[in-house]
């Protein structure tokens, strides 16, 4: 809109295009479906593979009102208004929320929030329960990982752009991910790190232990996470220092981009 200014048009909606968050701290929800169960008694016993059905309706509806709201013109006020009012249905969708929460507590691990034996089940139990759900929300362990979540800006990729990881269908893409990532992350070592929050660095190693041992930059786990989340078929281009090529805190990285990337510059 800024480049072909034209005064007769509204600016257009982008909502659905700027996203916030931390893009290195968050999860993926078919995780979740992997977990081996540790479920303590009967009660709490439910099918992984059932939530992952569930997941896949909540999705497949969601993509449904995704493509309503893409097909939208975007070209006048009337337009603009209509697409507020979609995306709003689609951020506010209760079981969307109910798996970024879920997705939240997974997360939350990896800062040391204890989750009790059978949670990933009770939570995937109450998905569509409005009752049981709510007593899972007023667990305390529940309601830290939210806090946790808050705090530091998760973001769950797959949640936040189900258009690039999803067919209309819930399914999982063929070829998931982004056409382009790119980027200039920020140059800090993880010691720098540590001197602004102790915790963080000990928290990215454990969501990124294939690029990150040792001496680090935070440069690194950005590129590891950059390459996860273009498509096959895609183009990643991040500005990174020359040191990648050489430093030790690199070897990793290297071993990484050289066995799953085709480089071409």
């Amino acid at each position: 809109w800024l480049e072909t200014l034209a005064a007769d048009r509204p600016l257009a909606f982008l909502d659905h295009h700027f996203k916030q968050g931390n893009s290195l701290v968050g999860s993926d929800i078919e995780t979740i479906e992997e977990l081996e169960s540790d479920a303590n008694g009967d009660d709490e016993q439910y099918s992984l593979a059932e939530f992952g059905a569930t997941r896949e309706g909540t999705i497949e509806r969601l993509m449904d009102i995704y493509s309503e709201f893409l097909a939208i013109e975007n070209e006048t006020v009337e337009d603009v208004q209509e697409m507020k009012r979609k995306y709003a249905e689609i951020e506010q969708d209760e079981l969307r929320r109910r798996l970024v929460a879920i997705a939240n507590v997974h997360a939350a691990e990896k800062f040391d929030v204890d989750t009790p034996g059978g949670a990933y089940e009770r939570m995937a139990k109450a998905l569509e329960d409005n009752s049981e759900w709510q007593k899972v929300a007023e667990t305390d362990w529940f309601s830290t990982a939210q806090q946790m979540a808050e705090n530091n800006d998760f973001f769950h990729w797959k949640l936040a752009f189900p258009e690039a990881f999803y067919d209309l269908d819930g399914s999982k893409k063929e070829t998931p991910g982004f056409d382009a990532v790119m980027g200039n992350p920020p140059y800090v070592s993880n010691w720098e790190l540590t001197e602004r929050d102790e915790q963080l660095p000990r928290v990215l190693e454990r969501f990124y232990p294939e690029a990150t041992s040792g001496h680090w930059d935070l440069y690194v786990p950005f590129v590891y996470r950059g390459v996860e989340l273009t498509k096959t078929t895609g183009h990643q281009s991040f500005i990174t220092p020359n040191a990648l090529a050489t430093e030790k805190y690199g070897v990793k990285l290297r071993e990484y981009l050289v066995k799953e990337c085709d480089i071409q510059k």
